[in-house]
């Protein structure tokens, strides 16, 4: 019986030395700015924030000792001023409810922009092999910054574009298809008929664009939609497609 009973001391001793000697091999440390930025990230989720969200923190020196490997941050009054970019908000941790620090920081939401890899010119058309994306402050941008790569591609530089910059509605254009001076086909068109006469272009234009043509019989100058390359068009009614078919 003795014998037994010693055993299982010994045993129960050994239980003992063990989850002390685990509970020892805990090493207290500090949670980083990195733990504590994808808390804050988390919760700005729950406000209505995108995923693209650059948060950055300001705790003073303060901070939080994790003694537990299952520790979780919980943030608490989590107050976000979005006109300000910034944020109040005071932490803890889940096996230590005592600790608890206050910090702030701001947080900054982002937007992954179309940008130029290299440089290009005036005159030169954008393709989609020149396009890169860059993440850029979306409150920084304003409202002519071009967004879409949709909004890029195919559309021709108005001026020299610089690599990793924004783009503006104004740098860029539709290609253009008609030069000025040079010789393009004209077509007069009606619900029935068209009739084609050779015009010069007084304007460049783009697809769609209105230009300024001079009919070279009869060096009358008229309006015409740019229908195509060195094409343009001109809407007439019935009831002057006599008076055009005659000329």
């Amino acid at each position: 019986m003795s014998r037994i009973l010693l055993i299982c001391l010994v045993l129960l001793s050994f239980s003992f030395s063990a989850h002390a000697e685990e509970k020892a091999t805990v090493t207290p440390r500090v949670i980083t700015d990195a733990e504590l930025i994808a808390a804050v990230k988390a919760a700005a989720l729950d406000q209505g924030y995108g995923s693209n969200v650059q948060v950055r923190v300001s705790r003073n020196g303060k901070n939080l000792i994790s003694m537990s490997a299952n520790d979780q941050i919980i943030l608490d009054n989590l107050e976000i001023n979005k006109a300000a970019q910034s944020f109040t908000v005071e932490a803890s941790l889940s096996d230590s409810p005592k600790q608890r620090i206050n910090f702030a920081g701001r947080i900054i939401s982002m937007i992954s922009v179309p940008v130029l890899s290299t440089q290009r010119n005036a005159g030169e058309t954008i393709e989609d092999a020149d396009i890169a994306f860059v993440d850029m402050e979306q409150a920084s941008l304003g409202n002519s910054a071009i967004t879409n790569v949709e909004q890029l591609v195919g559309k021709t530089a108005k001026r020299l574009i610089a690599s990793g910059s924004v783009i503006r509605t104004g740098m860029v254009s539709a290609p253009i298809v008609v030069r000025k001076n040079d010789l393009i086909t004209m077509l007069y068109q009606t619900e029935y008929l068209t009739i084609s006469h050779q015009a010069r272009a007084l304007n460049d234009g783009a697809m769609g664009d209105t230009i300024r043509a001079l009919n070279t019989q009869t060096n009358k100058i008229l309006d015409a939609v740019v229908t195509g390359s060195d094409q343009a068009t001109v809407g007439i009614t019935s009831n002057s497609k006599k008076s055009v078919a005659a000329k």
